[in-house]
């Protein structure tokens, strides 16, 4: 990890970006970022920026010379090392590196030992969990070596080079060494990498149920878990209340404790039952239409999906139905399309066919490679008396070795065709990250309408419910009305009178005052209205509550799909664990790379002479052949796991962009 690459190497690896492209830099180290960054073109700020997630700068806390920078116009990201000080005589060295720390595996990290940047430590592999390190990223040494040298040197150059026993012999050894070496570690790498998908694909339904779990937390926190208790505080309670409503709605009429003698008064009017009676009779009238309503309603099969309790509220089944019906529905963000159309878990199906393939192919190289060494040492053995003759045997294939030669195929279109495979290689994992997001936006609107409507519906019967309690009110009212009116008593008195030698009978009329009206109401009527005025009345506020809460969901639900896209991608994505996998396909594509390069070379610099030539060129043409199915090779594995990020511009950033195949890999 460098300190400083001054401003011009900075202004270099910038300019590295407009021809190499952002996917080609792994890590670019910038000191003099904000200075650097006012020189730049608009085309390579634009790159830049679409770099910036891969470029790292560090600023040692303790050295002078890079005191007050800060991330204002960085290029990437800026952090600051807590580094072991040097002190004042050691400002020199503290500026040339000398306070970085670094732990066993080369991270760089602050003094208290954790790590500066996590993006981009340096981390040892275990692809299938196993507890044993299968690799440490970025340990390939990426240069190619000269085959043709026992000390396998770097290649600097592309002198021709006469062939002869010895060279081959070294060549066949050193290829022998590649064999037993790189391909069989592409090999493992790739077996580990099936078996990390293996059980991937075996935890297909813990997955799918994470994701589900996930989209029913964020359905609830939408405001489901408020609408519960607005109804669990108002048809709730008013559901518990069946026997009060029954109650309500038993015949009753006013009482009559007058004897035939007296005629009760009210408001100086004789009591005109039939208008009193009238008021209890819609009284039990709405009581019965509330008691249907429970009925109706009443159920002890449902238990929410949100709270996991059981509801007595029958129209609640509507939710949970739609509620059910969205979660099965999320299933399908896991189908794959192109590559992956008809597969239930389309990125872990995609991958179980393009890891297949990538195994098969290495086997192929294998034997490839096998079989160029047979011909190698066949070359060898004969090459004191090569001529026109073993040219020919060669030339005509009728040196074949115990490993047969594949056949090579004469263009990458024709490589990916005997798979079975055209066009739908090319970024397996960034197209289904596509396909991620489409599906989640598809989804979110699928979720948007459906609780538009089920809530809608649902609304209807809240509306029902404060009707019936609306209902109630001013009935209830206007018997409590009546309560406090004065009830008099108009008696006939009969009174004997002598008038002379007879008795005459007089008649008289006494007024006297009996009490309140309330007193006429049969004493269960009166504690029944007085309950259902606590009990159902008093719920019409909790059910309007619920009817605005309906509508905050759907609000709510409607912007949705920034909250669930995230959901989804990280159970399709991290859920799966792929960075192993693809570290691993990654590490597989270096030694690809590097062979491929080493191959070339050798058959580009070897020539014959004499009569040896005819067995030089067969040699030459089937190490060409070799080195063009390793190309195909590597670029099948670099088209599925190499650095193919997904961008497009105006597309916010988004989870799946965190986890591009493209992180650095640290070295």
């Amino acid at each position: 990890y460098g300190h400083s690459l001054g401003s011009m190497n900075a202004q270099s690896a910038i300019s590295d970006v407009d021809e190499k492209y952002a996917h080609r830099i792994k890590e670019v180290y910038l000191y003099n970022g904000p200075n650097i960054y006012k020189t730049l073109s608009d085309k390579q700020r634009e790159n830049i920026k679409n770099l910036n997630h891969k470029i790292f700068n560090y600023v040692d806390t303790n050295d002078f010379i890079g005191l007050g920078y800060d991330n204002y116009q960085a290029v990437g990201k800026v952090y600051k090392i807590q580094t072991e000080s040097k002190g004042l005589l050691g400002f020199v060295d503290q500026h040339n590196w000398g306070g970085y720390r670094y732990d066993a595996d080369g991270n760089l990290i602050h003094k208290n030992g954790e790590l500066v940047s996590p993006e981009t430590r340096i981390r040892r592999v275990d692809i299938n969990d196993d507890g044993q390190i299968d690799f440490t990223l970025g340990s390939i040494d990426e240069r190619s070596k000269n085959l043709l040298t026992n000390e396998k040197s770097i290649i600097t150059n592309s002198t021709k080079i006469i062939i002869n026993v010895s060279l081959l012999d070294t060549l066949s050894m050193n290829l022998s060494q590649l064999i037993q070496e790189d391909v069989s570690e592409m090999l493992k790498i790739t077996q580990l990498c099936i078996e990390k998908n293996q059980k991937i694909s075996k935890d297909f339904g813990l997955r799918k149920q994470k994701v589900s779990e996930a989209i029913k937390e964020a359905l609830k926190n939408s405001g489901f878990l408020s609408l519960i208790h607005d109804l669990n505080n108002s048809v709730g309670d008013m559901m518990q209340q069946k026997s009060l409503l029954e109650q309500g709605r038993e015949y009753c009429e006013l009482k009559n404790p007058f004897s035939s003698n007296q005629i009760p008064m009210v408001h100086g009017n004789e009591l005109n039952r039939i208008f009193y009676n009238t008021q209890l009779a819609n009284l039990r009238h709405v009581c019965e239409s509330l008691v249907t309503q429970v009925i109706k309603e009443k159920t002890h099969t449902i238990f929410s999906l949100f709270t996991g309790e059981q509801t007595l509220f029958g129209s609640w089944q509507m939710i949970e139905s739609a509620t059910k019906h969205l979660l099965d529905k999320s299933d399908e963000l896991f189908e794959g399309q192109g590559l992956r159309l008809g597969k239930k878990d389309g990125i872990s199906d995609s991958l179980t066919i393009v890891l297949d393939i990538i195994l098969k192919n290495t086997t192929e190289l294998l034997y490839s490679l096998q079989n160029t060494v047979e011909l190698i040492q066949g070359i060898a053995t004969h090459f004191e008396q090569a001529d026109q003759w073993l040219g020919t045997q060669l030339q005509n294939g009728q040196f074949i070795g115990e490993v047969p030669a594949p056949i090579v195929p004469s263009a990458y279109t024709a490589y990916l065709e005997k798979d079975g495979i055209l066009d739908d290689v090319k970024d397996v994992l960034q197209a289904f990250d596509r396909q991620v997001e489409e599906k989640c936006s598809t989804y979110s609107r699928k979720v948007s309408q459906v609780y538009q409507d089920t809530l809608g519906q649902f609304e209807k019967g809240l509306e029902r419910w404060r009707s019936l309690a609306l209902d109630l009110e001013p009935v209830i009212s206007q018997i409590e009305e009546n309560y406090n009116h004065s009830v008099w008593i108009k008696e006939k008195t009969i009174i004997e009178k002598q008038v002379g030698d007879r008795f005459v009978t007089e008649t008289t009329d006494q007024t006297r005052y009996w009490g309140q009206f309330q007193r006429l109401y049969p004493r269960q009527i009166v504690d029944a209205i007085d309950q259902l005025k606590r009990k159902i009345v008093s719920k019409t506020d909790g059910i309007q509550q619920a009817l605005w809460q309906c509508d905050r969901i759907k609000g709510q639900i409607h912007q949705l799909e920034p909250i669930l896209k995230p959901i989804v991608e990280e159970g399709v994505y991290q859920a799966f664990d792929l960075d192993e996998i693809v570290h691993g396909q990654k590490t597989v594509l270096q030694f690809a790379r590097r062979l491929s390069q080493e191959i070339g070379y050798v058959a580009q610099v070897i020539v014959g002479e004499g009569m040896a030539s005819k067995s030089i060129e067969v040699l030459q043409h089937k190490l060409s052949d070799t080195q063009r199915l390793m190309s195909y090779y590597a670029q099948f594995v670099g088209d599925c796991f190499g650095d193919n990020e997904y961008n497009i511009p105006s597309v916010t950033a988004s989870f799946s962009k965190k986890f591009s195949l493209n992180k650095p890999v640290p070295y």
